[in-house]
This record gives structure tokens, C-alpha cells and sequence, in this order.
């Protein structure tokens, strides 16, 4: 019941936070449009921040994993603390490199490098978040590692409005995005330090296990941006479909999110450690129970969304029918959302399964689960997408996540109850 409450009180405040979130997609959209500039804008940030944000979730539960493993919790954090600075220098100095050879080689235009750079250090800032979240989750400390996304969506806000005189507007609103990633660590910092759950340490390698612990990292990394790397995927073939068509599929991933972190993120979170415990302790018969429980909410989340589906076009057109938004735009936006939906369901599904195999360490289904809802993703988008243009995309996704998890699903049901 406790866990319930906990549960109901994050979603209350997800609630606020995805409606600042809206309303930071309404914003730009009101500046941007569907329009290159704002591709652009997408493509610089495919890295530094859509799969940065993800990797902050995978060592959050790295950290979860690790900090419980030996009972000696400070010992633990103070170790995953150095290591991450260490993961960060690496990550930070392959991305850069990376930027540079696609930039050299003309992969990627002076514009896009740039918006690049600017938002680069959200690397190493979304790295301390993950780790700032597993020691205020692992406490069970929730609601304010909850509101982490509101200074984030702020600054967002607050640098579209203000710069838009400018000629380098695209510019500021990238430099708040980054920003607002430095903000979102800083909330996380100081949460820790009122709860004591943190103290500097030393940064030292020998001695302390880094090697261990990143090699959690890929494992757990892999499952956590399954998801952006897919969706990642969607825009990248959105580029056949002409000028702003990765803005709309852009567009529809943040709309998409909001449904995703509402029902996803907040009981995940709160029911990961318990699911942890269950599986330490072996209790296969009561997570078997779990899952069958899950498919009934499942199945009245999926009627709810039936009925949502006539009013996404009308909601959309009343939040974004200004500005540099034209109708004809809203129209292919609403269609792209609608045709997303399945990838909610598909998403339950996936984080049920995906969390178990990363407390049991089962390495070989992860990634075989990861390489099947890609294979099948690429698969279901160019099939559907022969028929239904760009909005292909968004079903093969949803499509791929639904069946692939689903599968897996009920065979570790089966393999469990014998």
C-alpha cells in the first residue's frame, strides 16, 4: 500500500512536470515550426541528450544494482562515484571525436556541428544524474528526484522566448537545453546532500572496483536506450520524407512521452527495488502473479487509449495552431501520434521484462531481446512504411516493442511456473 501511495504521489507530480514539458513543445513550435533549422537542431541533439538523458536511466539502475549488492551502501556509492567520472571522461571524449570525423567528412553540416558542441557536456551532466538518482531512489527518497525535469523544461522555455529576435536563435535555445541538463544535475546534487546521502570523495581507480562496475554499464545501457536508439532510428528515416519531417516525428516522440513517463517511469521506478528483492529472493510465483496482473491493466490502459484517439487532433490544434505551426502540419503530427500508440503497451511490456533479466544478469536475453525488437523494428517500419509513407514509422516501432516484449514475456511466464 505504501509503495501504491508512493506510486500515485510521483504520478501526480510526472503530471506537472509533462504539462511544463507540453508546454515547452508548444513553445517551440510556436518559434520553429516544421521547419531545417529545427532538423538541424534534432540531429545535434541525438547524442547529447536524447541518448545521454537514456544512459542517465541505465546507471540510475546500475547504481541501484550495485550500492544493494554487498549491504555496504556507502562503500558502494562512493565506488560507482569514481567510476562514473571516469565513464563520463570516455564518453565525453568519444562523442567529441566522433562529432569531429562526421563533421570532417561532411556527413553532417557547420550548423549541426555546432549546436553539437554547445550541447556536448550534457554528456558528463547526464552521467552524475543517473548516479545522483540512484542514491535518492535506493533511500527511497522519490519526490525530488521527480521534479528534475521542471528546471530543465524552464530554461528550455525561457531562452526561446527570450532570444527569438535573433538570427542565431537556434543557438540560445541549444545553449538553454544544455543548461537545463546542468540545472537538472545541480537539483539532484542538492537533494542528496540534504537527504546525507552524499559526500566528495577522491576520484582513484585502483582499488575500487571501476572495472566491475562498468562492466554493468553496457549491460544495463543497452537495455535503457533500446527505446531512443529505436525511435532515433524513426528520424533518421523520417530524412527520406523531405524538409521538417524530422521535427514532426521529434515532435510526436515528446508528445508520446508523456504517457510513456506517466504510466512508465514513475511505477517502474518505485517497483524496480521491490522486483529486485523478489528476484533476489527467488520468488517466482509471485512475480508470475505480477505479470498476469499486469496484462489486466494493460488491457483497460489499451481501451482508455482507444477511446483518447478521436481527441489527439483537436487537442494538438488547440496547443500548437500558431506561430509557424500550419494546419496541414498539425494534421500529420496528430496521424504520427496516433500511430505511436501501441508503442506505449509495447513499452510496459518491455520495462516488465527487460528490469527481470537485468536483476537475474542475464546477459544472453537482454541483448537478444534488444537485437529482435531492432530487427523487427527496421523490419515492421519499411513494410509499413510502403504503404503508409512516414506514418510506417511510428507503427513499426510500437509494433516491434508490443510483439518482440510480449513474446519474451510469456516465455519467462512459463519457464517460471514449471
Amino acid at each position: 500500500m505504501k509503495l501504491l501511495k508512493i506510486s500515485a504521489v510521483m504520478m501526480a507530480i510526472s503530471l506537472l512536470i509533462k504539462v511544463s514539458g507540453l508546454f515547452r513543445e508548444v513553445v517551440i513550435g510556436k518559434y520553429f515550426g516544421v521547419s531545417e533549422v529545427l532538423d538541424q537542431y534534432v540531429l545535434a541533439s541525438l547524442f547529447p541528450i536524447i541518448l545521454a538523458s537514456s544512459l542517465a536511466s541505465s546507471i540510475n539502475i546500475v547504481g541501484i544494482k550495485h550500492i544493494s549488492k554487498a549491504g555496504e551502501a556507502k562503500k558502494q556509492s562512493t565506488e560507482l562515484f569514481n567510476s562514473l567520472i571516469f565513464l563520463s571522461l570516455i564518453l565525453s571524449s568519444a562523442a567529441l571525436i566522433t562529432g569531429l570525423i562526421l563533421y570532417a567528412s561532411g556527413a553532417v553540416s557547420l550548423p549541426v556541428f555546432l549546436l553539437f558542441l554547445i550541447m556536448l557536456p550534457s554528456v558528463t551532466f547526464f552521467v552524475f544524474n543517473g548516479y545522483f538518482k540512484s542514491l535518492l531512489h535506493y533511500h527511497n527518497r522519490f519526490y525530488l528526484s521527480n521534479f528534475v525535469a521542471l528546471p530543465y523544461n524552464l530554461l528550455i522555455i525561457l531562452f526561446a522566448i527570450l532570444f527569438n529576435w535573433s538570427d542565431q536563435h537556434i543557438y540560445f535555445l541549444a545553449a538553454g537545453t544544455a543548461l537545463g541538463v546542468l540545472f537538472q544535475t545541480l537539483w539532484l546534487y542538492a537533494a542528496a546532500r540534504k537527504h546525507g546521502l552524499f559526500q566528495i570523495a577522491g576520484f582513484r581507480i585502483k582499488g575500487n572496483n571501476t572495472l566491475a562496475i562498468l562492466r554493468l554499464v553496457p549491460f544495463v545501457v543497452a537495455g535503457s536506450i533500446i527505446l531512443p536508439v529505436n525511435l532515433v532510428f524513426d528520424r533518421v528515416l523520417a530524412t527520406y520524407y523531405g524538409e521538417g519531417s524530422i521535427s514532426l516525428i521529434n515532435y510526436a516522440n515528446n508528445l508520446i512521452a508523456i504517457p510513456l513517463g506517466l504510466i512508465i517511469t514513475n511505477i517502474f521506478s518505485v517497483y524496480f527495488p521491490l522486483l529486485a528483492r523478489l528476484i533476489q529472493r527467488r520468488k517466482n510465483k509471485t512475480i508470475t502473479k505480477i505479470i498476469s496482473k499486469s496484462y489486466k491493466y494493460l488491457l483497460y490502459l489499451s481501451v482508455a487509449m482507444l477511446f483518447a484517439l478521436p481527441f489527439v487532433e483537436p487537442v494538438l490544434r488547440l496547443l500548437f495552431y500558431r506561430g509557424e505551426f500550419r494546419a496541414e502540419e498539425i494534421q500529420q503530427l496528430a496521424k504520427i501520434v496516433i500511430y505511436y500508440f501501441p508503442l506505449v503497451i509495447g513499452m510496459c511490456l518491455y520495462e516488465i521484462i527487460s528490469r527481470i533479466f537485468y536483476m537475474k544478469g542475464d546477459k544472453k536475453s537482454i541483448y537478444l531481446l534488444i537485437l529482435l525488437i531492432t530487427f523487427a523494428n527496421l523490419i515492421f517500419s519499411f513494410f509499413f512504411s510502403v504503404f503508409l509513407n512516414i506514418y510506417g514509422l511510428p507503427l513499426g516501432t510500437g509494433l516491434a516493442f508490443l510483439l518482440v516484449s510480449w513474446l519474451f514475456l510469456n516465455h519467462y511466464k512459463k519457464a517460471s511456473a514449471v
